[in-house]
């Protein structure tokens, strides 16, 4: 018979256990649900934030390449010459550099060298694959473009970048459209008068096509936004990118006020809204370009990724409610908090792997891209040395001989005292990447002059010696804007070799040489080195106005018969290893040995 009372009390007893282990396994659920979406946040959140690195490196290194082709065309020989005298010889010698550069770089729509009263002199259109040169009946008066005018307020030295919008020809939106970038400089005369402007149309797509490469397979609403709120590129719907072009007046500022006032307060960050978790980056590409005094007016844009998959609320633990089952399973067993606690603990655990793993991959992935990215500059370098080569009427063949060449003497030279502590693994492994760019400066000569079969006269081979000036002016540019974007002034040393290269690798150990006439020690030890291994590959390849030197004949003129040209040094290496150089002579041959 059961007392007054005990009913009761094991009621209050069963209660009083109940509802803290009740509370206490809410609270535990709760928090595995919590840890649970921290997570899959982190894990977004560091995937969004390698898109965004891999994405504007690409902009801002393919911003810099514009900028270094607009200074090599404002320099070229070639375009001061048509400045100076605007015949039609002078048009067409822009427009085959134009055509050499548009075939090459393949991202300029328009390559086009305007008047100063906006009328098109030269326009070089890409399309369907290949550059062509535009008939002059066909050349347009370009005086009413916005980014014309604008260039023609800039300073010596600076560059107009225009806003992010579509191609317009003859007053109507090209079809199909044509998201573009303009590049615009202005070039100036001896009086400081504009003389010119020259306009690069890059192709805008090549942006959006790396905006799709980094963020494929990504969860969340990706958007490119432009200083004003407009939207360039949108993976959502209810958005129509370009709509400003059309005189829409739907924009993201105004569709979305809250979280545009957050994206102004920050270059880059991450906040939760209405509308879901927002990343986002500011592409400040103006501010960076600024700093050297070259760019002039781009605003600042947005590259935004909104994800509302993942917000902590009742969506989220309806998504994820199979995680309940084992709980409601062993919770009248009595043993639901400490089974969820190690479950809880298990999850963490897991957690921490799966991110060590994410950001293992991670920096897998960057460590790719950066060895990509080496692999195009190497690219990119071997190709315009080729194409400085072939305007010589030389082959790649000469490139790679001459690149072992001087690593092989390099190497030999290495053993010398004097040399020993210069000549690093890292310099020799420089000079054997520099080599390749040491007539690069050979671009900018005339055909007339470059091709002539003939001994030059005077005032011909002084232009000729030019070539070593602009191949070094090349690359000092280079070098500057690299510094600029990288932020460290000693960055890129290969290029600080290449440079001394190009400018000194005619120098004489006599003094006798060019361009500034230097003698013994005060010349480069790397200008040295290419000096001796040029004249060699001249002297046993075939030129316009030679035949190809035996063996014997070249090693004699260059061991009997060169004296005062050679750093002695140098010559009793090269001596050493003559049959090193003759078996790359055999196996990089041009067109067999005779």
């Amino acid at each position: 018979m059961i007392q007054p009372g005990k009913g009761h009390s094991a009621q209050l007893n069963f209660w009083f256990a109940w509802v803290p282990l009740s509370v206490a396994g809410f609270a535990v659920i709760y928090l595995a649900f919590y840890l649970l979406y921290q997570f899959q946040v982190e894990k977004l959140d560091e995937q969004v934030r390698s898109s965004f690195r891999l994405t504007s490196n690409h902009i801002y290194e393919d911003f810099n390449t514009a900028l270094a082709d607009l200074r090599f065309i404002a320099g070229n020989p070639v375009t001061q010459n048509f400045m100076n005298d605007p015949h039609l010889t002078h048009q067409k010698m822009v427009a085959d550099l134009f055509l050499s550069m548009s075939s090459s770089h393949k991202r300029y729509d328009q390559m086009r060298l305007l008047s100063p009263q906006g009328r098109e002199e030269v326009r070089v259109n890409f399309n369907r694959g290949r550059p062509y040169s535009v008939a002059p009946e066909d050349l347009q008066d370009k005086s009413d473009r916005y980014y014309f005018r604008e260039s023609l307020a800039l300073q010596p030295g600076q560059v107009f970048i225009s806003r992010f919008d579509l191609n317009v020809e003859n007053g109507q939106i090209e079809q199909p459209i044509k998201p573009m970038i303009r590049f615009s400089m202005p070039l100036f005369d001896e009086t400081g008068q504009v003389s010119a402007v020259v306009v690069l149309n890059y192709f805008g797509d090549v942006i959006l096509n790396s905006l799709n490469n980094s963020f494929r397979g990504q969860a969340g609403r990706v958007m490119l936004l432009n200083a004003d709120g407009h939207w360039l590129y949108d993976t959502g719907a209810g958005a129509k990118p370009w709509g400003f072009m059309y005189g829409s007046q739907d924009r993201f500022d105004t569709q979305y006020p809250e979280i545009w006032r957050q994206l102004q307060l920050a270059d880059q960050g991450v906040f939760d809204s209405h509308q879901g978790r927002i990343n986002f980056i500011s592409l400040n590409i103006s501010a960076a370009q600024q700093k050297s005094r070259s760019a002039h007016r781009l605003k600042t844009w947005k590259l935004v990724v909104i994800n509302a998959e993942n917000q902590l609320g009742l969506s989220f633990f309806k998504q994820h409610l199979a995680y309940l089952y084992p709980l409601l399973v062993a919770y009248p067993l009595g043993s639901v908090l400490l089974w969820y606690w190690a479950r809880a603990t298990a999850g963490k655990n897991r957690a921490e792997e799966g991110l060590r793993k994410l950001n293992h991959h991670l920096e897998e992935k960057v460590e790719q891209r950066t060895r990509e990215l080496e692999a195009t500059r190497e690219a990119t370098i071997l190709s315009l040395a080729t194409l400085a080569e072939t305007r010589d009427n030389e082959t790649g063949q000469h490139i790679r001989r001459t690149q072992r060449y001087a690593r092989v003497l390099a190497n030999k030279l290495r053993q010398h005292p004097d040399f020993a502590e210069q000549l690093s693994d890292k310099l020799v492994e420089q000079i054997y990447r520099s080599a390749p760019l040491h007539d690069i400066g050979k671009v900018g000569i005339p055909d007339a002059i470059l091709h002539k079969p003939e001994k030059l006269n005077a005032d011909e081979f002084e232009v000729m010696k030019t070539h070593t000036t602009l191949g070094s002016n090349a690359i000092e540019e280079a070098i500057n804007t690299l510094s600029h974007y990288s932020g460290r002034t000693g960055a890129m040393t290969f290029l600080h070799c290449a440079r001394d290269i190009a400018h000194y690798h005619h120098e004489k150990w006599d003094g006798s040489g060019y361009p500034k006439g230097l003698s013994g020690e005060a010349i480069p030890l790397t200008a040295r080195i290419m000096a001796l291994v040029d004249v060699y590959d001249a002297l046993v390849s075939k030129r316009v106005y030679k035949e190809a030197f035996s063996r014997e004949k070249a090693e004699h003129i260059l061991l009997h018969e060169s004296t005062g040209q050679f750093d002695p040094r140098v010559l009793e290496a090269f001596e050493s290893v003559a049959d090193e150089f003759w078996q790359i002579r055999v196996r990089f041959s041009d067109s067999g040995m005779s």
